[in-house]
């Protein structure tokens, strides 16, 4: 019995052998004619290694260049195909421009530690590279170089069910649809670099599913097309990735059809040569774009110079993120950011912008968007002497509602109006805001603070001081051209030449301005804590809180939206009777002030 036992056992672990599958061993020197089991008895082939191996097995290849003759065929699931010396750039499989370099159509299989070059299949035109067919669900290309491979279509390889492009390198890669990896299912890559990919898509091209992103880096690559980079179908996330230098007609790093959701992300010094979006376009959404750094991007001719979203019905959060030195073309417009759909920015830095029409920082025109807790500082609209440079901060176009919340606009410049605010038929709502140190440039620019052509600007608990206007006798705080203006909570004092004109209708109740009347209004000086050197891009060393004698202090008006709201620094607006201005006066507990 124990005999019949130990048969049995032993056939057991044999069926699990066979499962198991084998290791073979190929090398130059070795012949097909061997069985593979080790060095001494090495494949020539890796061909033939993979026929040996079976399901399961491992085939291990030795230093040396291999020319296969047609597309080595992973049919048999599990199987793992690996470099010996595990240096990607030791092994190296050349498809002599004629074959694939790999193909898989079996389930879980990896390919690792080599280099796939002159991949081309001549009939299907898809993954000169890899090519991951139906059945091959659960592929990985790890530690790989995709080098110089071409086809029709599609260059580096394809992905047609999930799988996987781990610490792999994809670069010179050449196809008319996508120059690196086409997806028509999700696909997963971290830890990836592409470079130097060239072709009529991207080195990315989601067609189906979604693709995840994640540790990446695309440095010079371009597309003829849209998304030098990554472009997506569906919606593609992407985090913890750089993007430098890469290149397309729309959306120069990233294009989404659908959306996208990029996190943690480096885009500098990427272009769109005409359809917008130096760094990013988004066609439709949700979408999300956090902690990211956009830096010296640009459009060509047309708008967005780091992002462009497309007009639709949609949204998009953008959270924590940077601009510098982004730039639209010269009658375009957000230089930073063009939105077209309804946008939120948050505790967003954007400095250093230049458009050269509108919004050289945000440009919106159409739908609800909002910024909340941002820095707009710097940023430029117009070449000067140009007339058709508005709104260097924010332009707020057409069916446009835009809240502010929290913002500083400061140093803003305007070739011609709005330095740091135009509206020209939509809403603006500024709350809680400081505008100070705008300009504009041109002999015959009104508004340094803010320009309303058309539209309606509604100023609630802010101050508008120290912006300038070249014109003489022109208006350094904001002009009502056309539209209405309603200021309440707010103080609009020290603008040069004049702090508000303008034919349109104002209306004031509880702020603090020179010659103004309304309920609860005052004219008095307000009193800041210091007003600082200079006035419009000149200006230094001011802070514009209040001081304890302040006369705008506790003389403003409760509003139901204050219950739970923070000034400017982020403090209670509601302690006692609300101020008037951008900061709330907290005093310390016990300090006495002495008249003398």
């Amino acid at each position: 019995m124990r005999a019949l036992i130990v048969a049995a056992c032993l056939t057991g672990l044999g069926g699990i052998a066979t499962s198991i599958g084998a290791t073979i061993y190929v090398a130059p020197g070795g012949s097909d004619a061997n069985n593979g089991s080790d060095w001494e008895l090495a494949k020539a082939t890796i061909a033939g290694g993979v026929a040996a191996a079976g399901a399961g097995g491992t085939v291990i290849v030795s230093n040396g260049v291999y020319y296969p003759t047609t597309a080595i065929s992973l049919a048999a699931a599990g199987m793992t195909v690996q470099g010996y010396s595990g240096n990607a750039a030791d092994v190296i499989v050349d498809g002599s421009n004629t074959v694939r370099c790999f193909g898989i159509s079996a389930a879980d299989c990896t390919v690792r530690d080599l280099t796939m070059t002159h991949g081309k299949d001549m009939g299907d035109n898809h993954g000169g590279g890899l090519a991951v067919f139906a059945g091959g669900a659960g592929a990985i290309a790890r530690n790989c170089r995709f080098v110089a491979n071409t086809n029709g279509n599609v260059g580096a390889g394809r992905f047609d069910v999930l799988g996987t492009l781990d610490s792999c390198v994809v670069i010179s890669n050449k196809g008319n649809l996508s120059a690196g990896f086409y997806c028509n299912s999700s696909a997963i890559f971290t830890n990836c670099a592409f470079s130097w990919n060239v072709g009529g898509g991207s080195s990315i091209y989601g067609a189906q599913g979604r693709q995840t992103v994640h540790g990446c880096t695309f440095s010079s690559n371009s597309a003829t097309s849209s998304g030098g980079a990554i472009y997506s179908a569906t919606t593609a996330t992407v985090v913890d990735c750089t993007f430098v230098a890469n290149s397309s007609v729309a959306g120069g790093a990233v294009f989404g059809t659908m959306g996208a959701h990029v996190t943690g992300c480096t885009f500098r010094n990427n272009s769109a040569s005409t359809s917008g979006g130096g760094a990013i376009r988004l066609n439709g959404g949700p979408s999300t774009i956090t902690r990211s750094g956009f830096t010296n991007n640009s459009v060509g001719s047309s708008h967005g110079g780091a992002i462009y979203l497309n007009a639709g019905n949609y949204t998009v959060a953008i959270d924590e993120c940077s601009f510098s030195g982004n730039a639209s073309a010269t009658a375009s417009s957000g230089g930073a950011v063009y939105s077209g759909a309804s946008v939120a920015l948050t505790k967003c830095r954007i400095v250093g912008n230049e458009a050269g029409s509108g919004g050289g920082a945000f440009f919106t025109g159409g739908h609800f968007s909002s910024m909340v807790d941002c820095t707009i500082i710097s940023n430029r609209a117009g070449p000067p002497p140009s007339t058709t440079g508005n709104g260097a901060g924010i332009f707020v176009g057409t069916s446009a509602t835009v809240m502010v919340e929290r913002v500083t606009l400061g140093y803003n410049v305007s070739s011609y109006r709005g330095g740091g605010a135009y509206v020209s038929g939509g809403r603006l709502l500024l709350r809680s805001c400081l505008l100070a140190g705008n300009a504009n440039t041109s002999i015959t620019s009104y508004g340094g603070a803010g320009y309303i052509a058309s539209g309606s600007m509604f100023i609630e608990s802010s101050t508008i001081a120290r912006n300038t206007n070249s014109t003489a006798g022109g208006t350094g705080g904001f002009y009502t051209a056309g539209g209405a203006t309603a200021l309440t909570n707010s103080i609009v004092y020290f603008n040069a030449p004049l702090d508000y004109a303008g034919a349109g209708p104002r209306t004031w109740a509880y702020s603090c301005a020179p010659g103004i009347a309304g309920a609860g209004t005052i004219t008095d000086d307000p009193l800041f804590v210091n007003l600082g050197n200079g006035c419009g891009t000149n200006l230094v060393n001011a802070n514009f809180n209040l001081t304890a004698l302040s006369p705008c202090k506790n003389h403003g008006i409760d509003l139901a939206w204050m219950a739970s709201a923070l000034d400017l620094d982020n403090k209670p607006r509601l302690s006692d009777k609300v101020d008037m201005g951008a900061y709330e006066l907290y005093l310390l507990p016990g300090t006495v002030f002495l008249m003398l």
